[in-house]
């Protein structure tokens, strides 16, 4: 048999849980609890914890953790077991070489376009939170092909002495 719990902590905006796991094996019950969760403040940092114990005794844990730049996905982790330990790192993203320049950028996905504002560092583009680089371009992940895709740019993050005239364009 297997049986799962699952319970819900804390608010809405930034729910964390706490899941319970038990697995009838030949030779014992395998036991394993998680808590898993976003951490409060500004950028998403995901995180998870877990304990596990095999129906020979042995246990093992783990801690993980995500962030979500608007560069790039960085993870890191460490596993514990009686047998073996472990420590893992990775990010992921995006380079861009195009006419405007190069641009970093979260994984892109399928669909992607460059957009250009001409002085708009550090404004945001889109419903992804890219920003505009120091060249001027931003890169827009998840466009639908062969489709008109309206395009928006935030103020926030703009220089002072730049006005838009437009902020929203197909």
């Amino acid at each position: 048999f297997q049986a799962q719990f699952e319970v819900p902590l804390g608010g809405t905006e930034r729910p964390a849980s706490v899941s319970l796991s038990l697995a009838q094996q030949q030779g014992g019950t395998s036991q394993y609890v998680n808590v898993s969760g976003r951490a409060p403040g500004s950028l998403p940092v995901d995180y998870g914890a877990g304990l596990s114990r095999s129906p020979d005794g042995s246990k093992s844990a783990n801690l993980s953790a995500q962030l979500q730049t608007p560069l790039a996905r960085v993870s890191a982790g460490y596993m514990y077991s009686e047998h073996d330990q472990r420590i893992t790192a990775g990010a992921s993203g995006a380079v861009v070489w195009h006419p405007g320049g190069l641009n970093l950028g979260p994984s892109l996905g399928n669909t992607f376009g460059t957009v250009r504002v001409d002085g708009g560092k550090g404004a945001r583009v889109g419903i992804n939170g890219a920003r505009v680089g120091r060249n001027g371009y931003a890169l827009l992940p998840g466009l639908s092909p062969y489709r008109w895709n309206e395009v928006t740019i935030a103020s926030d993050g703009l220089s002072l002495d730049l006005t838009l005239l437009q902020n929203s364009r197909r």
